[in-house]
């Protein structure tokens, strides 16, 4: 980002980014390693994704993980305190609480596995056959989630 480093409210400032919509972001928690953040994309008047980002100090340009916090309605769902999160940017709304959306990949590479999995589905759900899948570096462990 093009902005001096002693810029106290470098946070609050919206950016574009590589999707073209407008974003604003929160530092959520940082330490010398790596930072998280809350942003906010607006990706239409109507319409606007909240995510929870990974990114690593040394490659700050590169978002390492991500996952969408959606709306969730605790009297049509079971919620389980544990799945309660704060975004920073979202508003509250009325008899709604904020989750992990575990069924929403967000990167394109992620898509694609998910994709290459449903070509052989077919095979293992009509066998006694196993799938067995390995996967490594789960980047905040998205992908696996959204397999369970």
């Amino acid at each position: 980002m093009l902005i001096p480093k002693d810029v106290s409210n470098k946070d609050k400032i919206p950016y574009f980014s590589t999707s073209e919509n407008l974003h604003q972001r929160e530092t959520v928690f940082e330490d010398k390693e790596l930072y998280i953040e809350d942003t906010m994309v607006k990706i239409s008047a109507e319409e606007t994704r909240y995510l929870r980002q990974v990114n690593f100090k040394d490659k700050p340009q590169q978002v390492q993980s991500e996952v969408a916090i959606v709306y969730r309605n605790p009297k049509n769902n079971t919620i389980e305190d544990h799945q309660l999160v704060k975004h920073k940017l979202a508003p509250k709304k009325k008899q709604r609480v904020m989750i992990f959306d575990r069924d929403l990949l967000t990167f394109n590479y992620q898509m694609a596995f998910a994709a290459g999995i449903s070509l052989v589905a077919d095979r293992y759900e009509k066998s006694e056959e196993k799938l067995s899948i390995l996967v490594c570096g789960t980047g905040a462990a998205v992908f696996t989630m959204f397999l369970r």
